[in-house]
């Protein structure tokens, strides 16, 4: 038993002691002054690259951003031609076609191990459906949704997730 101890207490003393890569600040550029040269150099180029970043609000998004984002969602479907279906049971294809009347917000939640401004949130969708491209839409019905939303912290607003 003695000699596992041993064995992982020099393993572990191996490995915390190997470096990937090597020290800039033990270069010997470093001692004449290069390491607040190289410091400076990185940091002006490293503001360059990364955009500001606006951190994610406190609160969840609002009625109208969610509302914003489940249109904007419906518009692609509509402008990709609807939904394609297939009916498992009789193998029957048609395309679905969804017009959005309203979108309202029953509450918003923290989405579980996300990271901030990450929700999932209740909306009551009132929407009609056509079969097969038909420009007649059923009788406007209401039904529930989950959207998950996140912040974009590059763009600053809110996005679907």
């Amino acid at each position: 038993m003695k000699h596992y101890v041993c064995l992982l207490a020099l393993t572990l003393l191996l490995c915390g002691c190997s470096k990937a890569q090597p020290d800039p600040l033990s270069d010997a550029s470093a001692a004449k002054g290069g390491a607040a040269k190289l410091t400076a150099a990185n940091a002006g180029a490293s503001s360059e690259k990364t955009p500001k970043l606006i951190p994610a609000p406190d609160a969840e998004p609002s009625e109208a951003v969610l509302r914003k984002l489940q249109f904007q969602q419906y518009e692609e479907i509509e402008k990709a031609g609807g939904l394609p279906l297939t009916v498992s049971a009789s193998g029957k294809s048609f395309t679905l076609r969804i017009k959005l009347y309203e979108v309202r917000k029953e509450g918003c939640k923290p989405s579980p191990q996300s990271p901030k401004g990450s929700y999932e949130c209740n909306l009551l969708l009132t929407s009609s459906w056509s079969k097969d491209g038909g420009l007649s839409y059923d009788e406007p019905s209401e039904k529930g949704a989950r959207f998950s939303v996140k912040w974009d912290a590059e763009a600053g607003a809110w996005v679907s997730d």
